[in-house]
């Protein structure tokens, strides 16, 4: 009997060698069909067996499939690192995968997914190799690395130039011209150069010709004068002749003098429409040089909706109201220091009729610091552009400031009330599950906003579900960021330089040399659809803050939530380009975006 015993626990020891650090790696029946043709499956890992063979084949991929699949399990615990490289960042953008970098291997099996985005610019085959590294698997020589690589075919994609989608008619003549023949484009070159040639020595000679009359003309009549005052010096010699160094200005060019009850003490006020170059203030965000073709209309008119700057302090001083106007309610949000409520206001209308309204107010609790209230003032009047309707409202997806008031030492302002509350709350409530019409939707909202404040020289700089608010219907608005560093301090991270940062919503430009732009924006923006689709997740969760900027340095993005629709997850990457000038812009997403919406009302 104890021989017996001693046989079964022999046996179970046995039994839990050979399955000590167990893994499988392989693509299933239906993958290698839709790359090779083969119905059958490929195993690159059997047992913690590697397959030589398999892994040393590079596998073609053609340009029609534009993800793969691998399937993957362990019996015991393996940890992992995915490296993804490609041989041509021209034709490639940066491959991704829809599980994070580094983790664990589960122990039930799971597909995993690689992205393989072509740029569309040009074509070629391009080289990815996918390097995983195994920690904790035991068997066939401590295997520590599998290099996996396959040959992807890109295509020329007319519909992508320079990272993002152009008008049209821009692309059909960018087509035209590449489709011509060498000889006819040259020959076509060559006479638009000698046409510019042409017109730019008519134009030399017309302003010389004009500067040679002028010259003449201006010697004739000082000829005429000077003979006129030597004809009167000789019948009056008494009479004294003055010769002024300099001729009078002309009335269009004598400097303005201002009345005197205009006058003060105080230096003046710069606007957008005298000298902009020189009165640009120092906090204005960096704009690249492709955002800085601004057309001559935009410029018009931002000068005609902005022609004063109003400082903070001049922006409450205009939206005060009687404090006891203001009536608090709920407390919505709490931090440390800073404080949200519903409450109502007292209004009169033009017509001296008084009715009350719901709204939201910032605040911070009485005691607070000076700095803490400044702050608040500062980043609440951010997005202050005055009113441009009756309504006070000044774009349908913008939340601004509406009116101010003081208790005490403390600030409060005061927003339009949003009935469902701060979007990111609303999120991980798990109050209702979104669908992929509605995140579409509330993504077009936002960037309707993003193309408002870009039109007129505003960078948000911090777009996140946190700085927006919902209200019935799907309806979302826009905010600025005054509290959120203290509502959200999970999302916010101090770089060693003494300021809180939203740093995993940053692109690499932001984070180094704290440099924002549309192209920042636009990266936020990319950042904020991975929230809607994964349920305000933290994103880089298991990235310390410090180590950002470098991996992002490396190619590593947000990978494709298990949720996400390709041609969504396809739209977010073009905001992750990490050179600005090769983003999409916001009218380049917004297209996209409505062309995804059409498709989904059509098909799903």
């Amino acid at each position: 009997m104890g021989y017996v015993w001693l046989k079964a626990f022999l046996l179970w020891q046995w039994t839990l060698l050979l399955s000590e650090g167990s893994m499988d790696l392989f693509i299933e029946t239906e993958e290698v069909q839709k790359l090779l043709g083969l119905d059958r499956s490929i195993s690159y890992l059997k047992d913690g067996v590697l397959n030589a063979a398999a892994s040393q084949f590079v596998l073609p991929v053609p340009s029609s499939v534009e993800f793969l699949l691998f399937t993957w399990k362990t019996t015991q615990k393996v940890d992992y690192a995915l490296f993804l490289e490609r041989s041509d960042s021209e034709s490639m953008y940066q491959p991704s995968v829809n599980v994070s970098h580094r983790g664990t291997v589960p122990r039930k099996e799971q597909v995993w997914r690689v992205t393989l985005p072509c740029s569309g610019r040009v074509k070629a085959d391009v080289l990815v190799t996918i390097k995983l590294s195994l920690s904790g698997l035991t068997g066939s020589e401590n295997l520590t690395d599998i290099y996996l690589k396959r040959k992807k075919t890109c295509e020329l994609n007319p519909d992508l130039i320079s990272g993002f989608p152009q008008r049209h008619d821009e692309l059909d003549i960018f087509t035209k011209k590449r489709l011509l023949p060498a000889k006819y484009l040259f020959v076509r070159l060559l006479c638009i150069a000698g046409g510019i040639i042409l017109s730019v020595l008519l134009v030399i000679f017309s302003i010389q010709f004009r500067l040679k009359l002028k010259e003449k003309r201006l010697t004739s009549e000082s000829s005429s004068e000077e003979r006129q005052r030597l004809q009167q010096q000789q019948e009056d010699p008494d009479r004294k002749l003055f010769v002024l160094d300099q001729p009078p200005l002309e009335e269009a060019h004598r400097p303005y003098i201002p009345p005197h009850h205009q006058l003060t003490n105080s230096r003046p006020q710069p606007s957008l429409v005298s000298y902009p170059s020189l009165h640009r203030r120092h906090h204005e965000p960096f704009l690249s040089d492709a955002e800085s073709r601004v057309t001559d209309w935009v410029q018009k008119q931002t000068m005609q909706s902005q022609t004063t700057t109003m400082t903070p302090d001049e922006i409450m001083t205009t939206l005060n109201v009687d404090r006891l106007r203001l009536k608090l309610g709920q407390l919505i949000l709490e931090g440390t220091f800073g404080r949200v409520y519903q409450g109502t206001i007292l209004l009169t209308d033009a017509n001296g009729l008084e009715s009350e309204s719901d709204v939201m107010v910032k605040t911070v609790v009485s005691g607070s610091s000076h700095t803490q209230s400044q702050l608040l003032v500062s980043e609440g009047t951010s997005l202050f552009l005055g009113a441009s309707s009756s309504t006070g409202e000044v774009h349908r997806h913008i939340l601004q400031l509406m009116a101010s008031t003081m208790d005490g030492t403390s600030p409060m302002l005061v927003y339009p009330y949003m009935s469902q509350g701060n979007l990111k709350k609303w999120l991980t409530s798990g109050i209702a599950s979104q669908s992929t019409h509605q995140i579409v939707n509330i993504g077009l909202q936002i960037l309707s906003a993003l193309q408002y404040l870009h039109k007129r020289r505003i960078i948000h700089k911090d777009v996140a579900t946190r700085n927006c608010f919902l209200n019935e219907n799907y309806l979302i608005k826009l905010c600025d960021s005054a509290l959120s560093r203290d509502l959200f301090s999970a999302d916010y991270h101090c770089l060693g330089d003494n300021e809180n940062r939203p740093v995993k919503w940053m692109p690499i430009e932001a984070i180094a040399l704290r440099k924002y732009s549309r192209a920042s924006d636009v990266w936020s923006f990319g950042v904020f659809m991975w929230e809607l689709m994964t349920r305000a997740q933290q994103p880089f969760a298991d990235i310390d803050p410090f180590e950002m900027e470098g991996y992002l340095h490396e190619g590593y993005r947000l990978h494709q939530p298990n949720n996400c629709p390709d041609q969504l997850y396809s739209i977010m990457t073009l905001c992750w380009s990490g050179r600005a000038a090769e983003r999409a812009t916001v009218h380049a997403l917004h297209n996209n975006m409505q062309v995804f919406q059409r498709q989904l009302q059509r098909f799903v």
